[in-house]
């Protein structure tokens, strides 16, 4: 509970920190407008679960709002599944860090949230429900006047509350997003 609170302090403390300008109605930069910050997005996902030994495909849906050119709140769920019905769903929001260069944008980040294991055979007494801490890199570039492709983006997960050890996926990711 500790980590969590310190977790949400920061993220707090980091919006105070790079909100400024907007929360005291500074000039947005020539052409530039809060629409132009917003994102939503699709991905083809590719994931070793850590639960079988095999990578299982699945997708995500996500939004992106940047309220700074170098940081941007991000929110989004999985569904990565298997063939003999096991599945995971993951819903995760955090922070990421954006190092614009020319046009692509490299990101990194962290990302907190809740993930859900169904096994294809259950036992009874297994705990399916999960806390998630994620990790994150990947890289984007605009691609038109209204959209962004996710070229490659890998995300480590650590499911704390699964038995016995906890999980432990890493995901590949690579989308469309439509932005404003």
């Amino acid at each position: 509970m500790k980590n969590i609170a310190a977790f949400l302090l920061g993220i707090a403390l980091g919006l105070v920190c790079c909100c400024g300008p907007t929360a005291f109605a500074q000039a947005l930069p020539a052409g530039g407008s809060l629409q132009d910050k917003w994102q939503v997005g699709i991905a083809g996902s590719l994931a070793n679960t850590g639960y079988i030994n095999t990578s299982v495909g699945g997708g995500m849906v996500y939004g992106t709002y940047t309220p700074m050119r170098y940081f941007s709140l991000e929110a989004r769920t999985h569904y990565i599944y298997d063939k003999t019905g096991e599945h995971e769903y993951s819903f995760t929001a955090g922070y990421r860090f954006n190092f614009p260069a020319g046009k692509l944008v490299p990101y990194a980040g962290g990302l907190i949230g809740v993930g859900r294991f169904n096994d294809a055979k259950p036992i009874p007494g297994d705990k399916t429900n999960s806390f998630v801490i994620s990790y994150l890199a990947g890289v984007e570039v605009p691609a038109g006047r209204h959209l962004n492709i996710r070229l490659l983006e890998v995300e480590a997960q650590v499911w704390t509350q699964f038995p016995p050890n906890g999980l432990s996926p890493v995901i590949y990711s690579a989308g469309l997003a439509y932005h404003r």
